[in-house]
């Protein structure tokens, strides 16, 4: 065996007055063993550090290795981590550590085990590993340059003597690791999948709850996809109710950053606060909680081992649930910010919002739900939860590396947390209550106008959303009208905007509204009125039908095989996959098939 010192490549110490990064990789390989020693990377330090130490413990096997940076009088010493790999070759592994900087003297040990170096009873420690002591006051102190940077160095034995006066310093007792990573997963295989599921099935079907299961059968990643919607009739049933849910979902989210482990050290037992959405992001898990228009919905998406326990603390936290009323004038005053904030919208988007306040049924003005938010307390947010619970379906879509077994315990946990007991806190929706997100029919032949002043005085722009409704959701009349939207996407933008140079925001697009299909223009414009802009859109319309008309057997096929194409292009990655399977879903229409159908 040898004891090899490597550098990543590309590696040099950075520094400046108020910043220095440091990353270094020394692996020791002994047999068959490496063991990766990994200096952390140090930011936002406030001066630059003065001394970095690798010292030997009493059992030449065992190394401390430690590093201080100096402020003024007081000392910071942090620690460098040891990994032991057993692999067949070379590689760097590189990791994510943080650790805080605490405003007092501390001294941060880790005792490296497993690590076995070759040495002699009588090497120095010192003179097989390099130690780093960067300082300004070394200043026309040094006698070396190196050749790539230029940057000024001296090389020194390091005495015994100094490698005993840091050794006299002991470990501080308070001083300790943080809790295991629990959402670190450890089974990396494949789930054996049918090759035949190509589309999502009804895995499971209750009076409480639907299941949609669609295994990976086209990535092969080890990740997974969880969407759960709770449809709660209370959550929106009024302003009141529906700025009440989006205060629940944020203080949901609040609350999940912080969940409390219990670890025992010997005699000492240490209280842990591990911060949920930091240690599930280093692990490759993501989580999110928003409302909906009849409820809120619960995403989970990363490495599917230890998602389960994701899972577990998100349903825990909602079925526990309860009102932190400092946090809550917290996040009252952030809605309430975000709420004032929409007068400074675009005029585009507040046209758009407008068009969507009137084709959809049940929504509620913000204006009315931004009167209602100073009249809330704490106090109401803990009598509502329980009465938007009360009565509440969960669907359920779930995908990726898991099997039908752990998808039907995913949805049996929630129905058990949530339905069962003698006192579940959520009851079966009525059958009336099952209600589809509703649009408003605009007859045809009939015109109609909504005029709006801007709410920001400061604008002067102003905005146009011409709106056509076509249909219900039908394959044919579904790709006549994108062949529309794609032929004429380039003639409206060139006509409006770059011959009558209406306005720089030109825009022709399809709108699906919960399965009901049109078409729409966007314009905002300095120089007109939407008046004037609307009788410009008209006019193109009549000069866009005649264009159809002329049009080539040759340029229509070209148009047509253009559409096919961008309608065969697969799903990039699972996220992708499942926000189009999830659409299907959540709009009620449940047609997989509809690209294939539409091709």
């Amino acid at each position: 065996g040898k004891f090899v010192i490597k550098w990543i490549p590309g590696f040099n110490i950075f520094t400046c007055y108020c910043y220095i990064v440091i990353y270094i990789v020394i692996k020791v390989s002994y047999n068959n063993y490496n063991s990766y020693i990994i200096i952390l990377s140090i930011s936002n330090v406030l001066q630059i550090p003065e001394k970095f130490v690798i010292i030997r413990s009493g059992n030449r096997d065992f190394y401390d290795l430690v590093f201080s940076c100096r402020f003024d009088s007081e000392s910071y010493f942090l620690g460098v981590l040891c990994v032991n790999f057993y692999v067949g070759c070379s590689k760097y592994i590189h990791m994510l550590i943080s650790i805080h900087i605490f405003s007092c003297e501390v001294f941060f040990f880790f005792f490296v085990r497993k690590l076995r170096l070759l040495c002699d009873k009588n090497s120095v420690i010192g003179s097989l590993i390099p130690i780093f002591w960067e300082s300004k006051k070394f200043e026309g102190h040094t006698d070396k340059v190196e050749p790539w940077y230029g940057t000024a160095y001296s090389i020194e034995q390091i005495t015994c003597s100094m490698i005993q006066e840091w050794m006299l310093h002991a470990p501080n007792e308070n001083l300790h690791l943080p809790a295991p990573n629990v959402f670190i997963p450890t089974d990396l295989s494949l789930k054996s999948v049918q090759e035949n599921a190509k589309f999502p099935v009804l895995l499971r079907k209750s009076s409480f709850s639907r299941v949609w299961y669609k295994p990976d059968t086209m990535f092969s990643t080890l990740k997974a996809y969880v969407k759960i919607y709770f449809n709660c009739p209370h959550a929106g049933n009024s302003p009141e109710a529906e700025v009440l849910t989006d205060i629940f979902t944020r203080l949901l989210m609040d609350c999940l950053n912080e969940i409390w482990y219990v670890s025992e050290r010997g005699a000492v037992q240490l209280q842990f606060n591990i911060v949920s959405s930091y240690y599930a992001q280093v692990a490759g898990l993501y989580y999110g909680i928003s409302p909906t228009d009849c409820g809120f919905q619960v995403t989970l998406v990363g490495y599917n081992h230890k998602l389960r326990i994701l899972l577990e603390s998100v349903v825990e936290k909602i079925a526990s649930f309860q009102v932190k009323p400092d946090r809550f004038s917290v996040i009252k005053e952030m809605v309430t910010k975000e709420y004032r904030n929409l007068k400074f919208q675009q005029p585009y988007q507040q046209a758009m919002y407008y068009c969507s306040l009137i084709l959809q049924d049940h929504t509620w003005p913000w204006m009315e739900e931004l009167c209602i938010l100073p009249h809330l307390e704490a106090e109401d947010l803990a009598k509502f939860v329980p009465v938007m619970l009360s009565r509440a379906f969960v669907e359920c879509y779930i995908a990726g590396n898991i099997e039908t077994s752990e998808a039907e315990s995913m949805i049996q946990h929630i129905e058990d947390v949530f339905f069962s007991g003698p006192n579940p806190l959520c009851q079966a929706l009525f059958p009336s209550q099952h209600v589809t997100n509703r649009v408003v029919k605009l007859e045809r032949g009939m015109s109609y106008f909504y005029p709006a002043e801007g709410l920001n005085p400061n604008d002067d722009n102003s905005a146009l959303v011409h709106y056509i409704q076509d249909h219900r959701d039908d394959f044919v009349l579904n790709v006549k009208l994108q062949l529309f939207a794609l032929i004429g996407k380039q003639p409206a933008f060139h006509q409006l905007r770059s011959v009558e140079q209406l306005g720089y925001i030109t825009v022709l697009m399809q709108r699906n509204d919960s399965g009901i299909c049109g078409v729409q223009f966007i314009i905002q414009s300095t120089v007109k009125g939407p008046g004037n802009i609307d009788l410009r859109v008209e006019a193109f319309l009549k000069m866009f039908e005649s264009k159809l008309y002329d049009m080539t057997n040759e340029e229509f096929k070209s148009n047509v095989n253009a559409l096919i194409d961008m309608k065969l292009e697969k799903h990039k990655n699972l996220r992708e996959e499942s926000g189009f399977y999830w659409r299907e879903i959540h709009d009620g229409t449940i047609k997989f098939d509809r690209k294939e159908s539409e091709v």
